[in-house]
């Protein structure tokens, strides 16, 4: 049990960096109008968020989503917002209210849209904050479910860097603490990296976020060699 405990810790300090990467929040200027009131609101979102004005910007994500009712981006972001959150506050009984707030409107976001991957691998990070606030009772239940969301995420969509970055992450981390080679895990950063630069969202403000991590991954593969 111990080890699997001190295994999720790895993974969680491996998600943190994951979730706090610049990219996250790297919106193409092309894809908005700034005479457009939403498109005009979910940039100053976005940006709040990027100033690391969590509360903001989740607050106004949650108010452009009850104006837009039907729009599952910002469900979306909100949930992504508190998800993020989670791996770097110390605060156990906020993170568990930010993650039950990040589950409900990644639910509502779920109802609006057939985007099942952006999906999938925004609740496997859900799942992570959840099973890191009682490693020692939930580590066993939801490690297998987050991985099966990555799987599934990958096998949907291929070509998504999120989801191959985010599978990559899980079984590097996997890897780096049993002791085995990396080495294919970073082929598949390689391989997601490859996949961002065609990462172009279908619909104005999709998710583009995760790069950074895939850059700074990379890195650490080559001083390894």
């Amino acid at each position: 049990m111990k080890t699997l405990i001190n295994f999720c810790i790895l993974l969680a300090v491996t998600f943190q960096l994951h979730a706090c990467g610049s990219s996250l929040i790297e919106i193409n200027k092309n894809y908005y109008s700034k005479e457009d009131p939403y498109s005009t609101k979910m940039q100053e979102a976005l940006n709040l968020w990027k100033q690391n004005k969590i509360s903001e910007a989740a607050g106004l994500f949650e108010r452009i989503a009850i104006k837009e009712k039907e729009n599952w981006l910002p469900y979306y972001y909100t949930a992504l917002v508190y998800a993020t959150n989670s791996f770097d506050n110390p605060d156990k009984k906020q993170v568990a209210i930010n993650l039950k707030k990040a589950q409900n409107h990644l639910n509502e976001a779920e109802i609006f849209t057939d985007n099942t991957v952006e999906v999938k691998v925004l609740q496997a990070m859900i799942l992570l904050g959840e099973m890191m606030l009682d490693p020692q009772n939930k580590s066993q239940t939801l490690a297998p479910k987050i991985e099966k969301l990555y799987m599934e995420a990958v096998t949907i969509a291929p070509k998504n860097p999120r989801a191959v970055a985010g599978l990559a992450d899980w079984k590097m981390g996997e890897a780096k603490w049993f002791g085995r080679d990396t080495t294919p895990y970073c082929q598949a950063f390689e391989k997601a990296l490859a996949l961002f630069e065609n990462d172009a969202p279908k619909e104005t403000f999709g998710p583009t976020w995760g790069k950074d991590r895939v850059l700074s991954v990379l890195n650490e593969c080559s001083n390894t060699k």
